[in-house]
């Protein structure tokens, strides 16, 4: 059954007020990041990696899902799979950072070997171990793994609704901003001291951008045109631009009217957030927990163009100015959470993306491991 209402760490777990959001004190507490970390992440399809990382056989990147150590990788058929990084033998991580393995994953520790399709297939001095080592008992556990576009999402539990429904009408909104033909142009990794779920509310919070992105402000219509969607997984922002934000992008042909006149925000729960301009590019940002005051935070941005050197730069430094702003005033809020007067405030309509997210997030922390997510998305959907 549903824990619906349950209490951790003196913290009830339920959805938003009607006019407000959940308890601050969710993004102070250990026991609550353990639950995150433990529930909400493996649960989730979580992006990791980006096709062009993946090009050749044994090309692979490394990363976290919740506290789940990934690697993904291409097999020699070409298929793109994810494997737990810990060795079977003494739990090491086997890979690191990015890069092309060659045939085989080893481990740094003790030498096993593992083939790109996640098998077993050399440990160094089997004759002593005092059972005879069976290569095919030992590999390594592999996870669901899907792509969308050029997108890379992983799935630990493997009882998560399909990627695509998962994505609910996103891929049908982006479809012509053909996103698997951009190349990167840039990307930003930075570590922060707030809690993950901080930036998530950020990211999706629609009522902060005069006051915090000026540049950004000054391109678009006033913010009472801002229209937002929020569904089961995935939220959705469309900003008309100005005559200043028309000017500074060429429109991508492909585009219907409505998309060349707008920049859209798209959330996807957990973590991730991809702009889509009205050029065609798109940037993709995410949040990933370190710990419950520590986050990495990413950025890569995509275009259909290859710009020179110095307007690669000038975008990166636009892009990089907007990070930090959001940077300086999450970390101000991690600080502010902390004051024993404050409660959350009253909710603007600019911030229905957030409740969004939080209702999403109360419901997998309160939901049982293998519990039918049926009945909550019929829900919704009345």
């Amino acid at each position: 059954m549903a824990q619906i209402g349950a209490e951790v760490d003196g913290i009830r777990l339920q959805a938003p007020a009607d006019e407000s959001f959940v308890d601050h004190r969710l993004s102070l507490s250990p026991d609550i990041f353990e639950l995150e970390m433990r529930r909400v992440f493996p649960r989730s399809w979580v992006l990791v990696a980006d096709t062009d990382q993946l090009v050749e056989p044994g090309d692979y990147v490394t990363d976290w899902v919740g506290y789940e150590p990934v690697v993904v990788v291409r097999d020699k058929s070409g298929l793109i799979r994810s494997f737990t990084n810990v060795c079977p033998h003494r739990a090491a991580l086997v890979a690191s950072g990015s890069g092309n393995c060659g045939r085989a994953l080893t481990c740094p520790y003790h030498g096993w070997r593992f083939d790109l399709g996640g098998r077993l297939v050399s440990a160094p001095h089997r004759a002593g171990f005092a059972a005879p080592l069976k290569l095919d008992d030992w590999g390594l556990q592999e996870f669901r793994t899907d792509t969308w576009e050029r997108f890379v999402f992983v799935n630990i539990s493997g009882d998560a609704p399909p990627l695509l429904e998962w994505l609910e009408d996103l891929p049908e909104v982006l479809k012509n901003h053909h996103i698997s033909s951009q190349h990167r142009t840039y990307d930003l990794d930075d570590e922060v001291a707030a809690n993950w779920k901080l930036f998530v509310d950020n990211g999706y919070c629609d009522y902060h951008v005069p006051f915090v992105h000026r540049s950004v402000a000054s391109t678009v219509r006033d913010m009472r045109w801002a229209e937002e969607k929020t569904g089961v997984y995935t939220n959705q922002l469309r900003l008309e631009l100005n005559d200043v934000g028309k000017s500074l992008r060429t429109p991508w042909p492909d585009l219907d009217d409505d998309a060349r006149d707008a920049t859209f925000a798209f959330g996807v729960f957990p973590n991730l957030l991809l702009l889509a301009f009205s050029d065609g590019g798109v940037h993709v940002l995410w949040w990933s927990p370190m710990a419950v005051d520590r986050t990495r935070a990413r950025v890569q941005a995509y275009s259909h163009s290859r710009s020179d050197e110095g307007s690669i730069r000038a975008g990166k430094e636009a892009v990089a100015a907007v990070q930090y702003e959001d940077i300086a005033i999450v970390e101000k809020v991690q600080l502010g959470i902390q004051s024993s007067g404050y409660h959350p405030g009253p909710r603007h309509r600019l911030e229905d993306r957030v409740a969004g997210f939080q209702r999403q997030l109360m419901r997998m922390l309160t939901e049982d491991e293998g519990e039918d997510r049926q009945e909550t998305e019929e829900a919704d959907r009345c």
